[in-house]
């Protein structure tokens, strides 16, 4: 108040906050320099605390603020946390230039303090926002430097005995194989992660960090690759994991014969895509090879932005060849298998679940108390209640219907996108103005009440994803859909043929509310399935994915979504120039643009896909107990089993 009657601050704003400035800069500087060193430290550490204090559930929307004056008040420790936090938002928010800059801030005041773990932490954060801007220089050298202080770092792990340890019991969506080359659904990468691992992984903040490549180089403007395998790596049979068990599991894995549905994440390898599309019979000619025991030379097709996300899926993990040889494809199964990961699998039945023990000879971190692993083939919430009742379910994972008050309930936010897919080659939907007319007579407001989640207007790429769109889809307007339905010869949805539509039972209701809708608003009738479909006589599919790598690659390029359409033979040159251009676009918003009209063409021009919601086929919901500690996910749906402690109970 005296400063504004002496004419020196105005008010700038009221909402959403009261705001004032000065009205003019040199006031404000002058004011500042008056100020002993320690009064602005002391001011400044008041403003930090203040923002705490008067926004603490809404921080993240002041990191970089909090960072600066916490850096300016000399509090080391609290300006690296904010700065670190910045720096990880700012990155997947596509704000690169503000990202670098937070991270190179920290790196200065982690050097000071001698903080080995955050700095070799915070260098690979950098060295992965260089990567996606093709910056391949500074990519390099942020790895070195990265590499350099993780050289002093050793592994922690809790020395526990197998018979010391505690169980962890939960329910999992029951799979047919665990083989890493064919792990292409959450149920079933779950559990390859707890079995293998590979050159790198994906932690709690999507940072990508080594796990069994100790180093790597980006080479030839990134399309040459050098990873330096760790020495000390072994199988769960005692012999060493080498460069020549990737060589050799990629080449198996790109066999036409082996029919992996995920091989297509390893088409940026040179010579991948010819060797799996039977173009090319010589394994030699893909660009992957060996170079000694712990070298392992990757050479691509063309720089991707998004190349060190590939090298954390299962589909680029080693295999044991001598085992996979002599087994054939039952080498996974437990009276055979020979692993790599924190677990070693002991009991299998499809029908059942599973059992898996700690390995002890795990190379890496292993920070939880557990020895064993049991899971559970469950498919709807009352028959999880029943089990738990029974069983006493660590962990269950819930579509939002239940809640129980034992259980702590914490939301879990996955990079994902629920959508239903329409057949544009079979009758009547190879005419657009019937699938507009579904697209249009979809009330979205309708259906987020059903499922108690949050409004879905965008395109098949999610929030939290750069190139996201938020109201690409079409607004609820039955009367339009209604004429475009006549317009194609079907009016009140007389002849209309019986709609074919294919979902998991699991999702059954969901489909179910959506078809009702449907039914009602246009006079068309469906027959749904639940069985796994072996021809492609289906009109439409309910399906779910969540990303295996944060890019709109994942979602446009490689997710299930489009591999329906082509298995529906769905082919469009246009939208494969797009993603094809895009990937190794280095102008950012040039690349994000693209991405932005192949998502248009998908769902709001040619109306193949229609987006039901962003929280994923489990809805977000992952039910905890409380002796549960130090559960940790990540927005790609991994669950770090080896971290999670269980107390007594």
């Amino acid at each position: 108040t005296q400063l504004q009657r002496l004419d020196l601050v105005r008010e700038k704003a009221r909402l959403p906050e009261l705001e004032y400035v000065f009205k003019h800069s040199l006031v404000q500087e002058a004011s500042y320099s008056s100020l002993l060193r320690e009064q602005r430290r002391q001011f400044h550490h008041q403003v930090g605390e203040a923002l705490e204090n008067l926004f603490a559930d809404r921080k993240e929307e002041f990191l970089g603020l909090l960072a600066y004056h916490f850096d300016a008040a000399g509090e080391c420790e609290k300006a690296i946390d904010y700065l670190i936090q910045g720096g990880d938002k700012a990155r997947l928010t596509d704000e690169h230039m503000e990202a670098v800059g937070f991270y190179q801030r920290a790196l200065e005041l982690l050097e000071e303090i001698g903080d080995d773990v955050r700095g070799s932490q915070t260098w690979l954060k950098l060295g992965l926002v260089y990567h996606t801007n093709f910056q391949f220089e500074a990519t390099s050298n942020a790895y070195e430097q990265a590499f350099k202080l993780s050289k002093k770092l050793k592994p922690l792990s809790q020395e526990i005995g197998l018979e010391q340890g505690q169980t962890l019991l939960f329910y999992q969506l029951q799979a047919d194989t665990y083989d890493p080359g064919k792990a292409d659904f959450m149920n079933v990468i779950y559990i390859v992660n707890m079995l293998f691992s590979g050159l790198a992984q994906v932690d709690t903040d999507l940072n990508v960090v080594p796990n069994l490549a100790r180093t790597w180089q980006v080479l030839d403007d990134g399309q040459r690759y050098l990873f330096r395998l760790r020495d000390d790596v072994h199988w769960t049979d005692g012999t060493l994991v080498t460069a020549h068990d990737f060589e050799w599991a990629w080449k198996r894995n790109l066999r036409p014969s082996f029919n992996s549905g995920t091989a297509k994440d390893l088409y940026v390898i040179r010579g991948a895509r010819d060797y799996h599309q039977g173009k090319n019979t010589d394994p030699d000619s893909i660009g992957v090879r060996a170079l000694d025991n712990i070298t392992l030379e990757l050479n691509l097709v063309r720089p991707v932005a998004y190349f060190p996300y590939l090298m954390t899926l299962p589909i680029s993990f080693p295999l044991p060849r001598a085992v996979v040889e002599r087994y054939g494809e039952n080498w996974w199964h437990p009276e055979h298998i020979v692993s790599n990961g924190p677990f070693r699998l002991i009991e299998f039945d499809e029908s059942v679940g599973g059992k898996a023990i700690r390995n002890l000879g795990f190379h890496g971190n292993f920070l939880g108390n557990i020895s064993q692993v049991e899971w559970y083939g469950l498919v709807d919430d009352a028959e999880k209640l029943r089990t738990d009742e029974a069983n006493r379910m660590d962990i269950l994972s819930s579509r939002g219907e239940i809640n129980p008050n034992e259980f702590l309930s914490g939301e879990h936010h996955e990079l994902a996108a629920d959508a239903i897919l329409l057949n544009p080659l079979i009758e009547p939907f190879t005419d657009v103005r019937v699938r507009r007319a579904l697209s249009l007579s979809l009330d979205r407001d309708k259906l987020s009440e059903f499922l108690d989640i949050p409004h879905t207007y965008g395109g098949i790429i999610p929030p939290g994803l750069p190139g996201h769109t938020p109201d690409m889809g079409l607004r609820y307007d039955p009367d339009t859909a209604r004429k475009l339905l006549a317009e194609a010869g079907f009016p009140g949805g007389v002849g209309f043929p019986i709609i074919k539509s294919f979902t998991y039972t699991v999702w059954s209701e969901y489909l179910n509310h959506v078809i009702t809708r449907w039914e009602q608003e246009l006079g068309i009738h469906f027959d749904v399935e639940h069985d796994r479909p072996k021809a492609k006589l289906y009109h439409l599919t309910l399906t779910s994915w969540v990303a295996d790598y944060p890019d709109p690659d994942n979602f446009l390029r490689s997710c299930i979504l489009k591999y329906l359409l082509t298995w529906f033979n769905w082919h469009d040159e246009e939208y494969e120039k797009l993603i094809s251009t895009a990937a190794s676009l280095t102008d950012r918003n040039q690349r994000m643009a693209l991405y932005r009209h192949a998502d248009w063409l998908l769902v709001a021009q040619n109306h193949l896909v229609i987006p039901t919601n962003y929280v994923g086929g489990n809805f977000n919901i992952i039910l905890v107990k409380p002796w549960v500690k130090n559960f940790r996910t990540n927005s790609l749906g991994r669950i770090f089993f080896e971290d999670i402690i269980i107390e007594e109970h």
